[in-house]
């Protein structure tokens, strides 16, 4: 999943929020089992923001939805390993 998602998800304007979260919720409405894969990247991206103005509400928001997530192999890191994380 991009970072925009999870930002809109997160911290977006209340119309961006809804959207964003109204779409995840129909994407897996009809599932028995989601996974959401999230690359490292777009993990970086989501705490940028809070690290920079010092939000550790936001952070730790953002820091509890990743830890629920196992890395997963769907991304090409720089050794040529695969890594992503992978939210159920």
């Amino acid at each position: 999943m991009d970072a925009c998602a999870l930002i809109y998800r997160f911290e977006g304007a209340l119309k961006f929020r809804t959207a964003a979260m109204e779409l995840m919720a129909q994407l897996s409405a009809q599932q028995t089992s989601v996974e959401l894969a999230v690359s490292r990247l777009s993990v970086l991206e989501c705490r940028v923001k809070p690290l920079r103005e010092g939000n550790a509400a936001l952070l730790k928001r953002y820091d509890d939805f990743f830890c629920k997530c196992a890395h997963r192999g769907t991304e090409c890191s720089s050794g040529g390993r695969r890594h992503a994380l992978a939210c159920p």
